[in-house]
Order: structure tokens, then C-alpha cells, then sequence
């Protein structure tokens, strides 16, 4: 396995754990498979690694794939919806009349439908 060692003012992002800058490219060799050398990003400082990708330019290119902030507010949005329905399911608990049980199929389904959104 051999390592150089990239910052992150070199075409990588900080991590996205801990904001480390130091970063290296990893090549493993795998004996085993057709293409034998693949790579990863490493954080120096916390560790964590990327999946391992054929190349070194889809390595990058993977650590930089983050979702923008604004689409983790909307996923975060959709879930706390999702909460917010099972929470006002709960509060009726074994009190549900036959009547209130459409209401209470519509904000299950409303729920999951916004959980599937988010990918949960």
C-alpha cells in the first residue's frame, strides 16, 4: 500500500466529521481483482475513509459528493413532519373511535410518505 499525503486547498473537501484538512490519497492493492490497485481519501486527523474506487480521480470525486445544506434541511424537514404525524397518532392511543381511524390511516400514510422521501 503506498499513501500521498493531500490537503484539503488541493481539490478535497475538509472531512465531513470532524473539518480535518489533511487528507491522503490511499492505494490498496487487492490481488484478487481484475483491476488489483484501488484507492481512497483518509482523514489524518479522525480516520474515517471513503469507499474504495477504482481510481484515484473517483476517490476525490466521491469524498466532495455531499449533499448541499439546504437539501439536509429539507430531508430534515420531512422528518420532523413525519414525527409531528406519529406524535398526534400517539396521543389518541387506544382512545381512536372507528370514525377517527381514516384520519389516523391518512397520517400514518402521510408519515411514511414523507419518510420514504427522505430515504428512510
Amino acid at each position: 500500500m503506498s499513501e500521498k499525503q493531500e490537503c484539503a486547498n488541493q481539490g478535497l473537501l475538509p472531512c465531513p466529521f470532524c473539518g480535518g484538512g489533511c487528507l491522503e490519497i490511499v492505494e490498496i492493492e487487492i490481488p484478487f481483482m481484475e483491476n488489483k490497485e484501488w484507492f481512497s481519501v483518509r482523514c489524518l486527523n479522525c480516520k474515517f475513509e471513503c469507499d474504495t474506487q477504482k481510481d484515484d480521480i473517483i476517490a476525490k470525486r466521491k469524498w466532495n459528493a455531499r449533499p448541499t445544506e439546504e437539501a439536509l434541511q429539507a430531508k430534515l424537514d420531512k422528518a420532523v413532519e413525519a414525527l409531528e404525524y406519529i406524535k398526534r397518532i400517539d396521543m389518541y392511543g387506544a382512545d381512536i373511535h372507528a370514525t377517527d381511524k381514516m384520519l389516523v390511516k391518512m397520517a400514518v400514510h402521510k408519515a411514511k410518505q414523507a419518510l420514504k422521501e427522505i430515504g428512510e
